[in-house]
């Protein structure tokens, strides 16, 4: 294994899991924006097209091929559009031994009562 590999081998195996409620509060605040405003399909695509513009892309250093699917590596992110997790879902979530989902560096808490879908979810 090269110095490059090993590197990203280490940094992946070093991340700890973590939840991204980005992908969340985009669309929350886009349907709240355009509710009611245009049919359900095209609902959906033009939510689709405002997360293309406005959610974050990873590039990491070191990586010839590029990308992850939440805003940096081992983040994962929640898809309310087909999992609605209560505050109760991300509690037990958090509570796990093996795996504790966590706020990742530099990731914005989310104000209470911000976002009804998520408030108070999140572990510190």
């Amino acid at each position: 294994m090269n110095a490059r590999t090993e590197a990203l081998r280490r940094s992946s195996l070093d991340t700890p899991p973590s939840i991204s409620a980005e992908r969340a509060v985009l669309l929350t605040d886009f349907y709240r924006e355009n509710d009611g405003r245009f049919s359900v399909p095209v609902m959906r695509a033009r939510s689709f097209r405002h997360l293309c513009e406005k959610q974050r892309i990873h590039l990491g250093d070191g990586e010839l091929i590029v990308g992850e699917r939440g805003p940096a590596p081992k983040v994962v992110p929640t898809f309310p559009e087909l999992t609605c997790h209560s505050a109760e879902d991300l509690r037990i979530l958090s509570s796990r031994e093996n795996e504790l989902p966590r706020r990742p560096r530099g990731h914005r808490r989310l104000r209470a009562g911000g976002h009804p879908l998520l408030a108070g979810a999140l572990p510190s």
